[in-house]
Order: structure tokens, then C-alpha cells, then sequence
């Protein structure tokens, strides 16, 4: 996968540290993939000195992907191999995203991340027939197509009663529904399975970072985007061995990698992998449903999240109380919550 940082840094103007490489991370989990990895010997002695931070990616905000910037991807002549066949593809996208929001109640389930899925299940049923951007297409194809992860998103039926009183699993199967209701009707010839768009939300929300972005320049007030960041998303979390953090250049808006320098002092190896840190406080069921792994910490940062179950609570009212109906009109989802 080293190909990938070529293919990017040749295709996409990012700048990558001649440090850094892709392969197999160490970590010891079923669920784990690939990672980003130092070679030691790489980094420049005179490069360091004085230093906390090393750059190891500088990746440009037109070359992440978000629900903004894949318009602007699609858009852009400079991707296919010609400009009409860059109309074509424009226009059938187009066609299908205003069928999407013309859905019933798409405007109720409406998010970044959700979007993004639905752009990518589109590319995939349309590559066949219109040309994908290139960089969509490699991305796709490269990372999006490899990526394995053990997700409550594949749940199946069997498996539903042990999630369901989940707020988030209740809503997304809502969710899959409408999706797969919408491709049913709107793509007769080339079907999506169910298993398809459950597959694609597991792979989209296990790489998708929340980007900084300013209100205004020189402000301190900020918004976050749903964003993929290739390169940068193959960097494998853990808050006990961070070595590296991500942040913005507000000149530029570029995203960039950079290894702490004083976080690697004791790490004597010739090579080590990077690893930041997703969140500093860890949702046990967000990070196995979503990720697929729960980390070993054991610090106080992990907490769990336990619902109480609904009809529980409408089985047995409180002074003759619905709470179910009373937490329900209060939108207030009561649960126990278990600190590790």
C-alpha cells in the first residue's frame, strides 16, 4: 500500500514525508488493517533539532472528501479523460441527488455522513456505464473496497435484538430502509442490496475524521466537517501510544500529520507505527460498533453506555407514569452509564 502515498502525492499535490510508509499494523486485534509507519533512519538529524513536531502529510483540502468537496471533485474536467465525459457523469449524479432529496423524509435522517454514503453507492452502481473521477476511483478502489470491519452496521436479523434498544441502531435501520427503498426504484438495472449499503456505512463511518474548519479568517470559532482524508485515515487510533495528532494550517486550509517528536524520545525502535487519537474519551459502543474494536485502556477514559430498555420502562410505571412516554416527550433517552 505504499503505492498509495505515491499515487496521491503524484495525483493529488500531497506532500508526504520520506519517513513514512503503509503496512500491516501492529496492532494485535482481529479487526486491524494497515497503518502508517516512521522509519527512524529516514528522519533527518538536522531536521529535528529543536523541533516538537515532524510534517509527515500535507494533504490539500480539495484532496479530502467531504459532502462539500465531492461536488467539486465531480466537477472538475481535470478528473476524467475528457470534458464530456465529465458533463455525463456530473449530470447523472446530479439527476440522482435531487431524486434522493425529493424522497419523503430524507429531510428527517439528513447528515454529512449519511450523504457521503449515498455519493459513493451512486459512483459504484453508475462505474460501469459513466467515468468516475480519478480520484474517487482510486480512493474507492483502493481503500474503500479493502476495508474490513466488524460493525453493529452488519448487524444481521439475528443479531438485532441485542442493539436495538439503541437510539443510533434504531435510526439507522430507518435509514437502510429509505436508502434501499430509493435504489429499488430509482436504479432498476443495477440493484443495491441491503448488504451493500450496510457494507458501505460500515466502511465510510469507520474512516471519516471531524475536520476543523474556521467561520471566518482569523477567527477562533470553528465548525467541524464529516470528512474522508486519504492517507491521513490510515492512521490507527490509540490514546495510551500517541505519538502524532493532526491539525489545520490556516493559511493554506491544508490538513497535515505531524509526529511529536518529545511522544517518541523513549521508542528506540528503527521503525514504529503512528498512532493518534480519535476522541480522548472513549465510547466502548461506539468504537466497537463503528470501529470494530474497543481499545485497552484502562485509565478512566472509557465509558459505556447502557439504555434502559423501552418497554421496560412502559411495563412498569412510576406513580402511575409512563416514563417511556415521559422521557419520550422530555426527548431524553435514559440510560446507566458504566465508567472503565
Amino acid at each position: 500500500m505504499t503505492n498509495a502515498l505515491e499515487w496521491f502525492a503524484n495525483n493529488a499535490s500531497v506532500k508526504v514525508h520520506k519517513a513514512l510508509s503503509v503496512k500491516r499494523s501492529s496492532i494485535n486485534d482481529l479487526s486491524s488493517g494497515l497503518g502508517l509507519f516512521v522509519n527512524r533512519a529516514s528522519i533527518n538529524l538536522e531536521e529535528a533539532q529543536g523541533r516538537d513536531t515532524i510534517e509527515l502529510l500535507r494533504i490539500p483540502r480539495s484532496s479530502t472528501i467531504s459532502i462539500y468537496s465531492i461536488n467539486q471533485i465531480i466537477s472538475d474536467k481535470s478528473q476524467y479523460s475528457s470534458e464530456e465525459e465529465c458533463n455525463r457523469t456530473l449530470k447523472r449524479v446530479k439527476l440522482a441527488n435531487g431524486e434522493f432529496l425529493a424522497t419523503d423524509h430524507v429531510q428527517d435522517i439528513a447528515s454529512e455522513s449519511i450523504f457521503l454514503v449515498f455519493y459513493f453507492l451512486v459512483l459504484l452502481l453508475i462505474q460501469g456505464e459513466y467515468e468516475i473521477p480519478k480520484l474517487l476511483k482510486y480512493y474507492m478502489q483502493t481503500v474503500l473496497s479493502t476495508t474490513k470491519v466488524r460493525s453493529t452496521f452488519l448487524c444481521n436479523d439475528s443479531m438485532e435484538p441485542l442493539y436495538e434498544h439503541y437510539h443510533s441502531c434504531k435510526f439507522f435501520e430507518n435509514v437502510f430502509g429509505l436508502l434501499d427503498s430509493y435504489f429499488e426504484k430509482s436504479f432498476e438495472q443495477t440493484p443495491c442490496s441491503i448488504a451493500m449499503i450496510r457494507q458501505m456505512f460500515a466502511i465510510v463511518s469507520s474512516r471519516i475524521l471531524e475536520i476543523p474548519k474556521e467561520i471566518s479568517p482569523n477567527s477562533e470559532n470553528f465548525t467541524t466537517e464529516t470528512t474522508l482524508v486519504p492517507l491521513l485515515d490510515f492512521a490507527n487510533h490509540d490514546n495510551i501510544l500517541r505519538n502524532a495528532h493532526f491539525d489545520i494550517d490556516r493559511g493554506t486550509k491544508d490538513i497535515l500529520l505531524l509526529l511529536d517528536l518529545p511522544e517518541c524520545k523513549d521508542n528506540q525502535k528503527d521503525e514504529f507505527e503512528v498512532f493518534i487519537s480519535y476522541s480522548p474519551m472513549e465510547d466502548m459502543m461506539k468504537y466497537r460498533g463503528v470501529y470494530g474494536f474497543v481499545p485497552e485502556t484502562n485509565d478512566g477514559s472509557q465509558y459505556l453506555n447502557i439504555p434502559i430498555e423501552r418497554n421496560y420502562l412502559r411495563a412498569n410505571p412510576f406513580m402511575n407514569v409512563n416514563m417511556r412516554l415521559f422521557y419520550k416527550w422530555l426527548a431524553i433517552n435514559p440510560l446507566i452509564q458504566v465508567i472503565r
